[in-house]
């Protein structure tokens, strides 16, 4: 279970995250998570997914690590934490910061089921 656990605001884009836990018992994968804000949906100007975070790399987060969303510039990838804690990196790459202003609840949107389409049937023509 993927939660939230602190959020900085910042004037610049670096200086701006997110920090989310997988606070359950089984390893998550990131992929198709989707992080945003309430403003996302009804900011007064209709659907907006400029404000959504969508990981798109397959990463597999083991029980009790952090991922942190950074809004700057930088390159995905695992470190660990000061205290020795493992913590997936998660760039956004974006120029300006995108909740320094925002008092709108943010939301960890998780892939609740996937399942693979089945191959067409072929007919037989006869």
């Amino acid at each position: 279970m993927l939660r939230i656990v602190g959020v900085q605001s910042g004037e610049e884009a670096c200086d701006e995250f997110v920090l989310l836990q997988n606070q359950g018992v089984l390893k998550i994968h990131l992929r198709g998570t989707i992080l945003t804000d309430e403003f996302a949906f009804c900011g007064g100007e209709g659907f907006n997914p400029d404000r959504m975070f969508v990981f798109s790399d397959d990463v597999v987060v083991p029980p009790s690590a952090y991922v942190m969303v950074v809004t700057g510039p930088g390159r995905d990838g695992w470190s660990r934490s000061r205290d020795g804690s493992p913590v997936y990196f998660a760039y956004w790459n974006r120029s300006k910061p995108v909740w320094s202003q925002a008092s709108a609840p943010l939301h960890v949107l998780g892939v609740l089921h996937t399942k693979m389409p089945s191959a067409p049937v072929s007919r037989a023509a006869g």
